[in-house]
């Protein structure tokens, strides 16, 4: 279920457990930066690789909210490109989604690395787009052994 502002997903978990006039409450309380917080080490990775020159984008299913929030989070200067499905029309695991990514920071698939935390919407549409995917969890466990990876080899730019 896809919505371009992200409320019927919101709905779909808060409204049948909580009642109805619960889902605005919650979807507005996470509309602010203040409501999340930035993984521990993930400022300090994201600024080293960014000073190294690599090029990074977010390619996301999430809403409407994501550009506020990255900006309330203080981070979404760091950011060459963010694709939004709610914005481009197109959803993880849709190669759709990660080529706008590409074409944005021009950098082809091949030069390129996507970190995920899901093996069919990260993995199976990163893969089918030609990007190698580390997945969160898996592959890479913090910021900084991603930003290690990276920097340490003939990785992506």
């Amino acid at each position: 279920m896809h919505s371009a502002s992200g409320l019927s997903v919101c709905r779909m978990f808060v409204t049948i457990p909580c009642g109805s006039w619960m889902d605005h409450c919650f979807f507005q309380y996470y509309a602010h930066g203040d409501a999340w917080r930035l993984p521990t080490g993930a400022d300090a990775a994201l600024r080293e690789l960014k000073d190294a020159g690599v090029k990074l984008a977010v390619v996301s299913n999430f809403d409407t909210r994501l550009r506020k929030l990255l900006k309330d989070l203080n981070v979404s200067e760091m950011f060459d490109a963010i694709v939004v499905s709610s914005e481009v029309g197109y959803e993880k695991p849709s190669p759709e989604i990660f080529n706008i990514a590409l074409d944005q920071i021009g950098v082809e698939a091949s030069k390129a690395i996507h970190v995920g935390d899901d093996e069919t919407a990260d993995m199976a549409g990163a893969n089918a787009t030609g990007l190698e995917c580390w997945l969160w969890g898996k592959d890479v466990t913090t910021f900084s052994e991603i930003q290690e990876r990276i920097l340490t080899t003939d990785g992506p730019q």
